[in-house]
């Protein structure tokens, strides 16, 4: 289970940041697949004896990741649009808004590239606490 809930964490939250920008990604659908799972997780982790189970906590915990992931991202985009004046480019390797070469990506700016790693450190440390967690209670 704790592969299960990194996976959903991690998942869930990467296929979110790369396709943010698709046409069939919209602010309903990315609100709904993530709001269901962070529902799910949050009732469990009410409900159920997470003394017994820590597996079940990484799981439950990694299906509330995506829903905090998507609020930073919307919060950067809007913070992006009143700053720039449009959503911000994905300043991240295999992102379709840039070429892979650093130098020839004049269109980005200091708050692209900000907001893109902000996303990524958030994604990564929200996932690394989960499983930490579970570290940490095993050990005892």
């Amino acid at each position: 289970m704790i592969f299960t809930g990194i996976g959903i964490a991690l998942g869930l939250s990467f296929f979110l940041l790369y396709k943010r920008k698709k046409e069939w990604n919209t602010d309903h659908l990315r609100w709904t697949i993530t709001g269901l799972p962070f529902i799910v997780g949050l009732i469990g982790i009410f409900l159920i004896n997470l003394k017994a189970d820590k597996e079940l906590k990484v799981l439950l915990l990694g299906m509330m990741v995506p829903l905090v992931y998507n609020s930073f991202d919307r919060l950067f985009k809007k913070l992006s649009e009143k700053y720039q004046g449009r959503d911000f480019y994905l300043y991240l390797r295999n992102s379709d808004e840039i070429t892979e070469r650093p130098l020839s990506n004049p269109h980005v700016k200091g708050m692209d590239i900000a907001f893109s790693f902000g996303l990524l450190i958030i994604i990564i440390l929200l996932t690394l606490g989960a499983g930490l967690l579970f570290k940490e209670e095993r050990g005892h």
